[in-house]
């Protein structure tokens, strides 16, 4: 299903046929050190992994991670959206491309239509973003996207000295008359 389109990139969430992209993502050098190892080696795995974790989140919740795809070239270049997690007050902004695609605005591209989404489609006024506090690129898009560090060694229940960001949107800081 479409969740929404930029200039280059389809917005879309994620379904079985993505496992080829899935399982290179998942395996790239950057995502096993930014974001960890996920123990996915096969297909098969990565099957499991989209329909357990990445459609069953976007079923409870109404919103995930969605695929990004190149229009032109009609490829996947990477995910960016949304996951609620249990230790957080608001949803958590992530993203990920592959490494073939760095550097060519894709994913300021995709954070900017997934923060118009989460405002205009899910009333979703508030988010969080982790990071390791090594990772440069992240920490410099997520200023760029208004994001604001709140906690410079958060720890969650499988890591410590992540950098915390939040980010409010202007409606959610204004109050009703």
């Amino acid at each position: 299903m479409e969740i929404c389109q930029t200039p280059r990139l389809l917005i879309r969430q994620f379904n079985k046929c993505d496992a080829d992209y899935v399982l290179r993502q998942l395996n790239e050098p950057s995502w096993l050190l930014n974001i960890g190892d996920r123990g996915i080696r096969s297909l098969a795995d990565a099957e499991a992994f989209i329909e357990s974790r990445l459609m069953a989140h976007c079923e409870k919740f109404g919103f995930g991670f969605y695929q990004l795809v190149d229009k032109a070239a009609n490829q996947p270049v990477g995910m960016c959206g949304m996951i609620q997690r249990d230790f957080l007050p608001t949803p958590d902004l992530g993203y990920a491309l592959l490494e073939s695609c760095w550097n060519q605005g894709y994913a300021y591209e995709a954070a900017v239509a997934v923060l118009q989404h989460a405002e205009r489609d899910l009333n979703i006024h508030e988010l969080c973003a982790m990071t390791l506090p090594t990772n440069v690129a992240s920490i410099r898009l997520l200023g760029k996207l208004g994001f604001h560090m709140e906690n410079a060694a958060f720890a969650t229940p499988d890591e410590e000295g992540l950098n915390l960001f939040v980010r409010r949107s202007d409606s959610s800081s204004q109050t009703p008359n």
